[in-house]
């Protein structure tokens, strides 16, 4: 764990919807605490904990909580991991805390990256989009301006060259195995 960060003592406190949420700023990414939003949201912690433990790496931000018990391993949301968590969780309903999470981290962070997988949506390693965001989540525009990128398109040309040559292993296999047959019928004709 490179950070320490003391959870009872956040950075800042932001309200979503009377809600506190505390917010800390680890590597220069605001973070939010799972079970802050998941309040706000009115969901059951083990609800929120079940989602945020399928989460991806760059959804979460691990950090130490100094609790009476000593130190204590956690991971809080990253700006991308509370628009992943509302996503799956009721992307409908849940939506303004994803948006709300977004505004508070280009307020926080003005100077964040754009390739940043943690604050931004961001083309996978394989080439491909994230989900659709939602009307209301603050990430489509984000999402459309991603789909129509030269880094996508630039995937997307990869992935036609990989199917073309894949396309033409599986014909020379599926041929070969053709004269193959048509030599042993040939060779059990005669």
């Amino acid at each position: 764990m490179s950070n320490l960060s003391v959870l009872k003592d956040p950075n800042l406190i932001r309200e979503y919807k009377g809600h506190p949420v505390r917010v800390l700023i680890l590597d220069g990414v605001p973070c939010f605490p799972p079970e802050d939003i998941g309040e706000a949201l009115g969901y059951y912690p083990q609800a929120v904990a079940e989602v945020v433990s399928r989460l991806p790496a760059h959804a979460l931000m691990p950090c130490l909580e100094d609790t009476e018990s000593g130190l204590t391993d956690v991971e809080l949301l990253t700006p991308i991991g509370v628009w992943l968590l509302t996503n799956i969780l009721d992307p409908r309903r849940d939506a303004g805390v994803a948006a709300w999470s977004r505004r508070v981290a280009t307020e926080l962070a003005p100077t964040a990256d754009p390739k940043d997988p943690r604050v931004f949506l961001t083309v996978s390693a394989s080439g491909t989009l994230p989900p659709r965001p939602d009307k209301y989540s603050g990430r489509r525009a984000e999402w459309y301006v991603l789909r129509d990128s030269p880094e996508y398109e630039e995937a997307q040309r990869a992935k036609i060259g990989e199917r073309a040559e894949l396309q033409r292993q599986l014909l020379e296999e599926s041929e070969s195995l053709r004269l193959e047959r048509q030599l042993a019928a040939q060779g059990e004709a005669r």
